[in-house]
């Protein structure tokens, strides 16, 4: 059996065999990823726990206009490679028009290119910043947190943890939870489950954190309608 957590590992592992079990944790789109052509019955030897349904990119930016009500643009900030990010950009197009949002997309292939997305996001006024969640942006994710606290732009995030180490929101799956699923589901095929009758599962849970201190720091009031829904404040 193979175990992987990141898009690139899916798509090696997928074209390294047919025949091994492969368990796919932290993934986003499998039907995108050519993963399977059935989420509820696997159709190829793939199965695992996809983080992102659609309905958490129009939750996401309608907390930030929440957040900051006096919003006139949204920035995304993604990775162009990452299939799941492509589709999140798409619906991210989609929810903006909804809330009356411009978008102006930040896109970054390499952690060099984050310091030019980000002096870019530092022209725009009445913005706020969507961070996809992709190994790319969650490796360098002190640095994308520390120049939004330079300039004072309000951002969201996918994971609790970056919230933790200083990200303003985040509205995502539990990770804990994700990896606790992924294990559950590698066991049930080590014990001769067959991967075709594993549907691919959607997080049980949803984490909406938010950091006091970040918020103190951008000189942004902490709604209270978000503080008493948040799983999560860091005082």
């Amino acid at each position: 059996m193979i175990v992987t957590a990141t898009e690139s590992g899916a798509r090696a592992a997928a074209d390294a065999t047919r025949d091994i079990p492969i368990v796919l944790a932290l993934i986003a789109e499998p039907i995108a990823l050519g993963s399977t052509q059935n989420r509820a019955r696997p159709t190829r030897s793939i199965t695992g726990c996809t983080i992102a349904p659609e309905s958490l990119t129009f939750k996401r930016l309608e907390l930030m206009r929440e957040w900051v009500p006096t919003a006139e643009k949204a920035l995304f900030l993604w990775v162009p490679g990452n299939n799941a990010n492509r589709h999140m950009f798409d619906r991210m197009r989609r929810a903006a028009t909804t809330l009356r949002l411009d978008l102006a997309s930040l896109p970054v292939t390499r952690a060099e290119e984050i310091t030019a997305a980000m002096a870019r996001a530092a022209i725009e006024r009445s913005a706020v910043l969507i961070v996809a969640g992709d190994p790319l942006t969650i490796r360098n994710r002190q640095a994308i947190i520390d120049e939004c606290l330079i300039l004072n732009l309000p951002a969201m995030h996918s994971f609790a943890f970056e919230v933790r180490d200083g990200a303003l929101i985040s509205y995502g799956g539990d990770d804990a939870e994700d990896y606790r699923r992924t294990d559950d589901c590698g066991a049930r095929v080590l014990q001769g489950a067959r991967v075709g009758e594993l549907p691919f599962q959607e997080p049980s849970l949803v984490r909406h954190a938010s950091n006091q201190r970040t918020a103190h720091s951008i000189g942004l009031a902490l709604p209270t309608s978000i503080l008493g829904r948040a799983d999560e404040v860091i005082q």
